[in-house]
Order: C-alpha cells, then structure tokens, then sequence
C-alpha cells in the first residue's frame, strides 16, 4: 500500500547509511545509532562521528539529517516541480 512508501524509505535511508559507514571500520550497531539519531534529527551521539572522520561518512550523517527534516514528502513535491519543468523545456 502507499502509506507503507515512506516508512518503507525512511527505514532504508537509515540501514543504506549505516551499512556504508561500517565500510570506514565503525561498528554497525554504532553505525546504526548515529544513522537512526541524525535522520530522526535528535542530536544524540555514539562518537563514530568526530571532527576527524572521513569525509564521505560526514557526508552520510549530512544527507540522512537533511531526510530526517526535509522529509520525504517535500522532497519528492520539489523533485516532481523541477522535473516537471524540465519536461515542458523538452517538449517544448
């Protein structure tokens, strides 16, 4: 059913960004936390995250806060209305 879309994809945001920051060696049920508490936008911390980790694990936490609040919703409207003008500019 549709009202099972956005759980269904909160949920894989969340096991796709802790599943690839075990690839920089963290373990995943710290992984798991520091996803989960950036895309629910709590603030809470297990210290995976620090001023000197890698890059792209940064980038991870950056994106899964950015879901957790934007929410999906918004995001799919923006991405249908810019989309949606790309199409007319083709069609045209």
């Amino acid at each position: 059913s549709s009202t099972l879309v956005f759980p269904l994809l909160h949920i894989s945001a969340i096991s796709i960004g802790a599943a690839f920051m075990t690839i920089y060696g963290y373990s995943f049920i710290d992984t798991l936390f520091e996803a989960t508490s950036a895309a629910g936008c709590v603030g809470l911390s297990a210290g995976v995250i620090t001023y000197s980790s890698p890059l792209p694990v940064k980038l991870v936490i950056i994106v899964l806060m950015l879901l957790g609040r934007v929410e999906y919703v918004q995001l799919f409207l923006l991405m249908g209305y810019l989309g949606g003008k790309k199409l007319l500019k083709v069609i045209r």
